[in-house]
């Protein structure tokens, strides 16, 4: 059954209202999560309430709401990641490395970390400066874009490019260690 998007009756609006109010942090929660920017995961929380309402004549209000939601909210986030707009290229070890080691006076040990270490310094000094905001000082895409003046999708691609670099640079480093 189809509906059109024509305004409703405001009966729908004040229910639809409710709903939203009783789930949202919720729904944004687990998506936040899940997903690592923060606008990114805004949006996908958006889409739940909006498919809600998209399809309100078709679900039953008498039946638990949430787990419908948050199924929902599983599958837009499982679609995202296979859009590949913000999840970590490869293996989130990578991003697990640089979140919780990359400090000026840190030293490295192991040869994942090693390896993690050569490849930082092969970056220019732009991109390490891109990687040090990020993930040492923990700053935000929208900080980042007020400093360097790009915009926030050129950011974003910045820093995916480069995680997907340093997956490929660590996993060759290594295998050359393991031979």
């Amino acid at each position: 059954m189809e509906h059109s998007l024509t305004p409703q009756p405001d009966t729908d609006l004040k229910d639809f209202e409710h709903i939203v109010a009783a789930h949202e942090a919720a729904v944004r929660a687990f998506v936040a999560v899940r997903i690592d920017d923060p606008f990114e995961a805004h949006d996908l929380a958006q889409e739940v309430f909006m498919l809600l309402w998209r399809k309100r004549g078709e679900i039953d209000l008498d039946k638990p709401l949430r787990p419908w939601l948050l199924g929902v909210a599983a599958n837009l986030v499982r679609q995202h990641r296979r859009k590949g707009r913000a999840t970590p290229v490869g293996n989130d070890a990578v991003l697990e490395l640089l979140e919780d080691r990359l400090d000026d006076g840190d030293a490295l040990e192991g040869p994942v970390l090693t390896a993690l270490e050569h490849c930082l310094a092969k970056l220019d000094d732009a991109a390490r400066q891109l990687i040090r905001w990020r993930y040492t000082h923990g700053l935000g895409i929208r900080e980042i874009c007020g400093r360097t003046g790009s915009a926030h999708s050129s950011v974003t691609m910045k820093l995916h490019r480069l995680r997907s670099l340093l997956f490929d640079c660590i996993q060759v480093r290594v295998q050359e260690a393991s031979q």
